[in-house]
């Protein structure tokens, strides 16, 4: 689908690149552009009697005396202010630019200039929904506030609004010229309606061929096969509360009015330095995710999974243990000198070990002397000399011993 924006661009590229040559000091050039825009609108850039630094860019609608009488010219006046000057001849508005006096924010002034036709318009409606406020507050007053309008805005084409208490209300009446047009036009609008099941904040939408709705019955718009009515129903946002919920099916009938349910998480919305909420909590989350992925591929994590091999892990750790244990014997003036590695580490634990264990024989030795032999006996009284003895020996020898 193609969005057609509200601003026309070619007016704000045009006037964007002649301040900027202006501001870059180079040579102007004379403007004179021609600009057809939607609805029947006609745009004129050009220069005031030949100044080539005074651009005045004017409007014509052909309907614009009509919007004159819903305060098309105050709101311009607001809107845009000592830049509005008097009409170019044969058109509706105009508004000039001095590329010698340029405020700050030239920018927006720009793209409030290309908003022209959208102001003209937007007259009608702020009217009627200041409107349908006043009718809300003090609903005796209606009789005396003009609730209703009808622009022509093309030929045999209208727009209609109209404020109530509840609501304010706008249809819009389209001719198509060609059978086929109306066929193409009818399923668009047909999707316009049922968009509203997809956006919660979009107005209601009913489309009606050939039949105009009630508001239109006494109006007497032009009747024929290729003519088709766009209404929007649109309920301001303080009334949504007291109407009753849409049914999930979206089978109200036409006309009812309901309140769509929020289901948001409108605290994912707020800013929090300069960003959206649900924004940085990505953001955050995402680096946190490169650390992780980070970390894993630079260190090898390996995490046993049978029995067995969580036992010999726990092995492992209390050899490591009583290996550091005996390598701290070693003095460090031994680790300097002898360039120690770690076969000579290993070498010289061995040495320990040999030592611990020739000491502990030695130990059962004296411990155990009551109860050895008399051959045992005698060959320790001297010093290792074996002497062979009978078998048989008696336990007399032993007492003479």
């Amino acid at each position: 689908m193609i969005l057609l924006e509200i601003n026309n661009r070619i007016i704000e590229e045009i006037l964007t690149n002649k301040i900027k040559n202006a501001l870059a000091g180079t040579k102007l050039e004379s403007t004179d552009v021609m600009i057809a825009d939607f609805d029947g609108v006609l745009f004129h850039i050009s220069n005031l009697s030949k100044d080539k630094y005074k651009i005045r860019i004017s409007a014509l609608l052909k309907f614009y005396k009509q919007l004159q009488e819903h305060g098309a010219d105050d709101l311009l006046k607001r809107e845009y202010g000592s830049y509005l000057v008097e009409p170019e001849q044969g058109y509706s508005v105009t508004v000039m630019i001095d590329l010698e006096n340029l405020p700050e924010d030239w920018e927006g002034l720009v793209k409030k200039i290309g908003l022209l036709k959208r102001h003209c318009f937007a007259s009608i409606f702020e009217k009627y929904f200041d409107a349908q406020e006043k009718i809300s507050e003090n609903p005796e007053d209606e009789n005396n506030i003009q609730s209703k309008a009808i622009i022509e805005y093309r030929d045999q084409e209208i727009i209609y609004v109209e404020a109530k208490s509840d609501r304010v209300t706008v249809v819009f009446s389209t001719i198509f010229k060609d059978v086929d047009d109306m066929v193409i036009g009818k399923m668009f609008l047909q999707e316009l309606k049922e968009g509203r099941r997809a956006s919660h904040t979009a107005p209601q939408v009913l489309f009606s061929h050939r039949e105009p709705p009630l508001e239109l019955q006494d109006v007497g718009p032009a009747n024929n096969d290729c003519i088709g009515y766009i209404t929007f129903g649109n309920i301001l946002s303080e009334l949504v509360p007291t109407l009753p919920p849409c049914p999930e099916n979206g089978t109200q009938g036409a006309g009812e009015l309901c309140a769509e349910q929020e289901h948001e998480n409108e605290w994912l919305e707020n800013e929090v330095v300069g960003m959206r909420l649900w924004q940085l909590v990505g953001i955050v989350l995402s680096i946190l995710l490169a650390i992780v992925i980070m970390i894993c591929c630079c260190v090898r994590f390996r995490i046993p999974r049978t029995k067995q091999e969580i036992e010999a892990d726990y092995i492992r750790k209390k050899l490591t243990k009583s290996f550091r244990r005996e390598l701290a014997k070693i003095s460090d003036k031994e680790m300097q000198e002898d360039d120690m590695d770690l076969k000579k580490a290993l070498e010289r634990i061995q040495e320990f070990f040999n030592a611990a264990e020739i000491q502990e024989n030695q130990e059962e030795i004296i411990c155990e002397g009551p109860a050895k032999s008399f051959g045992s006996k005698f060959n320790a009284m001297f010093q290792g000399m074996r002497v062979r003895f009978q078998k048989n020996e008696t336990p007399e020898f032993n007492t003479m011993i």
